[in-house]
């Protein structure tokens, strides 16, 4: 909540499982679920921690804290993304980080030299993308695989037929949806795409709106 609290409630009778204070505040990001394990970010909660957010990762069943980690940006504004029991997070410190949540395990940091609190991720059998200040980077195994602006080179599929092998699309917010062989992006009025298998733009036109 805005008022730094962040609570588990019962499905199905609407009752307070339990509830624990945090150090900022909870909502700018919806939580994700792994292992167990409810994951989240704050942004600063005074004027003096506004540079500030802290990453939760929460025992479901108890509201036990597993681990933290803070922030050096404004705070955690873009959703976690969660995948095989490890959790992505992070852009607005400058880093994307990719880490096993039970216990905390660093898997790779990606240094995306920006920060952005209105940055998006998808995830895909470990290939993260992300969107951050009008720049797409594409990440594997902690290596950049693809970066570049959003405004630049020819644009991706119609995600109507997006053709053989891509397989279903996982909708996210803001403009991101990654299947097995393609991500999709949208910028301003078209939807923009890049091919995951050939690590590269595809030469189709634009998609527009």
């Amino acid at each position: 909540t805005d008022q730094a609290w962040f609570c588990a409630v019962n499905r199905a009778n609407g009752l307070l499982k339990w509830k624990i204070r945090t150090e900022g505040v909870v909502g700018h990001a919806r939580p994700v679920i792994t292992n167990k394990v409810v994951c989240f970010g704050t942004t600063g909660l005074s004027p003096e921690q506004k540079e500030h957010g802290i990453f939760y990762a929460v025992d479901l069943a108890t509201g036990r804290v597993e681990w933290k980690t803070v922030s050096d940006g404004s705070g955690f504004h873009a959703p976690p993304v969660a995948e095989n029991g490890g959790v992505y997070y992070g852009v607005d410190d400058l880093f994307l980080w990719a880490v096993e949540v039970r216990p905390w395990r660093a898997r790779w940091i990606f240094n995306t030299e920006t920060r952005d609190p209105n940055a998006s991720l998808a995830v895909h059998n470990g290939t993260v993308s992300v969107l951050a200040n009008r720049r797409l980077y594409v990440v594997r195994e902690g290596k950049s695989v693809f970066q570049g602006p959003m405004d630049q080179g020819p644009a991706g599929p119609d995600p109507a037929n997006p053709g053989p092998g891509s397989g279903p699309e996982t909708a996210l917010p803001a403009g991101l949806a990654i299947g097995p062989s393609q991500l999709l992006y949208s910028r301003e009025n078209e939807i923009a795409g890049f091919d995951l298998e050939r690590e590269r733009l595809p030469d189709l036109s634009l998609l527009r709106r």
